[in-house]
């Protein structure tokens, strides 16, 4: 056995180390070419998008002479609680729902969706998940896009979208 030579198993353990995070990275960064997921380009077109669209829509919301009825606090709350809702193990439906629809009228929910940006959240997310741990797999969604994959039921879905119509959100699942 020669001085400071390790044999067996061991002797591949660092070099497949090294090569898995360089694999790692190379998904991270979007280095394979996919733009599905893992990479910052589709993630940053993603969140330039959404950011035009909420401003465009706040922007609409003014010029037809709605204003706010709840408060940049409040709305700033809404979105967090969305936020938590949306990474909980199994998001409460109902929940989602009966946050959402505190809001009033189409300026409240311009403002809700500008608050809350883009998330990213990975496809079964827990607490120690590849996007929440390491940013990898990750989805990144508007509040528009985070609804429509989290609410499932029919039932929630209706309630939704009788909601909105009542008050002349223009958004349904």
């Amino acid at each position: 056995m020669e001085r400071g030579k390790i044999n067996g198993a061991s002797d591949y353990i660092v070099p497949l180390g090294v090569l898995g995070l360089m694999a790692a990275l190379a998904y991270k960064f979007n280095l394979f070419g996919s733009s599905t997921s893992g990479g910052s380009g589709n993630a940053n077109a993603t969140k330039a998008t959404t950011a035009a669209a909420t401003t465009s829509d706040v922007a609409a919301a003014q010029a037809a002479g709605i204003t706010a009825t709840l408060s940049a606090s409040t709305i700033a709350g809404l979105a967090n609680t969305l936020n938590t809702l949306f990474t909980a193990s199994t998001p409460d439906q109902s929940q989602i729902v009966m946050t959402v629809i505190q809001v009033n009228n189409q300026m409240d929910w311009a403002l809700l969706e500008q608050a809350f940006g883009t998330k990213d959240y990975g496809n079964s997310d827990d607490w120690f998940g590849l996007c929440s741990s390491f940013g990898l797999d990750c989805k990144t969604l508007s509040l528009d896009s985070a609804l429509q994959l989290m609410i499932t039921d029919p039932t929630q879905k209706m309630n939704l979208n009788s909601s909105f119509a009542n008050i002349g959100v223009n958004f349904a699942l």
